[in-house]
């Protein structure tokens, strides 16, 4: 699943890229008290999608292994 979100919203950016400009400008807007992690990652959120990625790969299969223990 995560594979193919990640392949859906590349292809959404390539197609038309309002839907995530308009994604990127409320998330830049966002309230810092009420939303501090996202608002201190804002950039980080929509930046690196090849680093992204491997991380979000990373974090799954390092879940799964703390799992087995």
């Amino acid at each position: 699943m995560y594979a193919t979100s990640v392949a859906f919203e590349q292809a959404s950016r390539k197609q038309d890229g309002t839907a995530m400009d308009s994604l990127y400008v409320s998330y830049q807007s966002v309230d810092a008290r009420e939303y501090p992690i996202i608002s201190r990652l804002k950039e980080e959120l929509f930046s690196g999608e090849q680093e992204r990625f491997r991380w979000g790969l990373e974090v799954i299969l390092q879940g799964m292994l703390q799992m087995q223990k």
